[in-house]
């Protein structure tokens, strides 16, 4: 009988600290994005989230505030593919359009700002209303 509530009390002792190391623990992977306006989930895309997380990081507007719609990561060059410092980060959403190198914003613009958009095979081409400080011109 001792025996039984020995191993009884044990059991409860390990019970209550089996998950005491895992608030150390680092996560494996970014935190799911959520998308529109609506911020609804689909199954997890490592680039939306990890776009929101550098937003999260950066803070231009409250994370809570922006609508994300898609992102992409780019590589300007295929022979420089195998380079990391050579990738970018592009995220869309309805409120900005954001573009990372390195984990810093390299250029931002909002939408209403955008004149017209030409697609190519190789990429795409934006024609600004106002030029900003990152653009000089307005293309």
């Amino acid at each position: 009988m001792l025996d039984a509530a020995s191993k009884t009390a044990e059991g409860i002792k390990n019970t209550a600290t089996a998950f005491d190391h895992k608030a150390s623990e680092s996560k494996s992977r970014y935190p799911r994005a959520f998308y529109g306006k609506e911020k609804y989930y689909r199954a997890y895309v490592d680039t939306d989230a990890e776009a929101m997380w550098l937003y999260a990081n950066q803070q231009k507007v409250p994370v809570k505030d922006l609508s994300l719609l898609c992102s992409f990561d780019i590589c300007p060059d295929e022979k420089e593919k195998d380079k990391l410092d050579s990738w970018s980060l592009l995220m869309i959403s309805y409120e900005l359009i954001i573009c990372w190198k390195k984990n810093k914003i390299i250029w931002s613009i909002t939408p209403d700002n955008i004149e017209k958009v030409i697609s190519f095979s190789e990429g795409m081409q934006i024609y600004l209303n106002h030029a900003t400080p990152e653009f000089k011109v307005k293309s």
